[in-house]
């Protein structure tokens, strides 16, 4: 009997242990928080014990698995719509991870559903600091080799895609800001008639846009001006800013671009003018602007 006294004593004492801690984890759960947990069942709230499931464990020092095995030390599974894994921290990092060989952080999801992401990342904020970032990828060599942020897609698809509702969608800043590689190396698509697919601007002077390479142009082409006429037309939208540039394909003496009438619009028109009708058809190259 004595020593089931002393047990059930040690028993009474380790619940009101428990209970204490409880308490004394008030000032970071809040006085509501600690009367909820101890209305429920009591968490698990010393350095040594092992973490109990179903209820919340506190501690005051890291808790941490050390596994030599080569498998996964540490898996958790979320069977119905809930996070299987959340890491929250009140003024650290959430999540951290790091390998000296392999990968630090991996993402993967195998849903085939609309915006579906293996990683995601979100500055919650509405005014969030300068350079704030939703994911950032930083390489620290000092080389020419590494990436900071490498975007792939197995097929037709954009291996990087940014989007902003009124700034900029992708901005690239180096010695080289952004380079494109491929069939097309850069593709910019603007979607109002306001707008521009490519802008290339230098502020310091020098030059904005430098083509090493044959260069084509939509609003380009080569008119012929049929034997015996002197005038030949195009079809094209024009504005009340464009003007169209002409010359003559060839050296015929006498003969000279006498000027261009554009009627505007969609569709619009524009007429090349010679000097004299020709004698054999003529070709005439044309280059509109704005």
């Amino acid at each position: 009997m004595a020593e089931n006294g002393r047990t059930e004593t040690a028993q009474r004492n380790h619940r009101r242990t428990r209970r204490q801690l409880m308490a004394g984890g008030a000032g970071a759960l809040g006085a509501a928080a600690v009367a909820s947990l101890t209305r429920a069942a009591p968490a698990a709230a010393s350095n040594g014990n092992p973490i109990i499931m179903g209820q919340g464990n506190q501690s005051t020092s890291s808790t941490f698995i050390n596994d030599s095995s080569g498998d996964t030390t540490f898996s958790a599974l979320a069977t119905s719509s809930g996070t299987a894994l959340e890491g929250d921290a009140a003024d650290g990092t959430g999540v951290a991870g790091s390998s000296s060989a392999g990968t630090g952080v991996s993402g993967v999801s195998g849903s085939s559903a609309a915006h579906a992401s293996a990683v995601y990342g979100e500055i919650t904020s509405t005014s969030p600091g300068a350079f704030s970032a939703g994911v950032r990828g930083q390489n620290d060599g000092t080389g020419g080799n590494g990436i900071g942020v490498y975007g792939s897609h197995a097929g037709p698809g954009w291996g990087v895609y940014g989007t902003s509702v009124s700034g900029v969608g992708v901005v690239g800043s180096s010695a080289t800001g952004v380079a494109g590689m491929g069939t097309t190396g850069v593709h910019g698509t603007a979607n109002s008639k306001a707008g521009m697919g490519v802008l290339a601007e230098n502020t310091a002077g020098g030059q904005a846009l430098k083509v090493n390479g044959v260069a084509a142009f939509s609003r380009s082409g080569v008119a012929t001006v049929p034997a015996g006429h002197s005038t030949v037309s195009q079809s094209l939208p024009l504005g009340s800013a464009s003007f169209v540039l002409a010359t003559i394909q060839g050296n015929v003496t006498g003969l000279t671009v006498q000027g261009v009438t554009i009627v505007t619009g969609s569709p619009g028109s524009f007429t090349i003018h010679l000097s004299k009708a020709v004698a054999a058809k003529t070709k005439v190259a044309w280059f509109v602007v704005n």
